[in-house]
């Protein structure tokens, strides 16, 4: 089992029966890591929350979800005046964000993945795009 985003765990298993293929699972997980303010990421925030767009902001704290850079930002009585159209969870974080875009999982998505460990496992320019529909998991690999 390996953390391949901050609420994504990738599970791995080898069948022992030669004929079915090897699977990754990508399961959701609710809590991340937590991490605790540095004066650095305070000082992101003063200086950016106000005009800056969200994804700037969570590039810049890649570490800190929306909800997090919300919650700090009226510690230091912060409002925006950015209007955002793009809708982006409160408690994903950048690297959730780039995980689930690569993988082609829509972000109010929170379903366990199952991937052939073949098609996992090829090189990162191809693209995995998982598509679930009709209670049936198709898995189309796009160049």
């Amino acid at each position: 089992m390996r953390l391949v985003a901050t609420h994504w765990i990738c599970l791995e298993i080898f069948w022992t029966m030669p004929t079915w293929q090897n699977e990754a699972l990508f399961i959701f997980r609710c809590h991340g890591n937590r991490n605790q303010w540095t004066e650095e990421q305070r000082a992101i925030v003063r200086e950016h929350y106000v005009e800056s767009e969200r994804e700037v902001l969570l590039e810049a704290l890649r570490d800190k979800s929306w909800g997090a850079i919300k919650k700090e930002a009226a510690k230091f009585g912060l409002i925006r005046k950015v209007k955002t159209t793009i809708e982006l969870s409160n408690f994903l974080i950048w690297d959730d964000l780039q995980f689930m875009k690569e993988a082609g999982i829509e972000l109010e998505d929170r379903n366990t993945k199952v991937v052939p460990l073949s098609l996992q496992r090829r090189s990162v320019s191809s693209r995995l795009l998982l598509k679930e529909g009709n209670g049936a998991r198709d898995v189309i690999y796009a160049r």
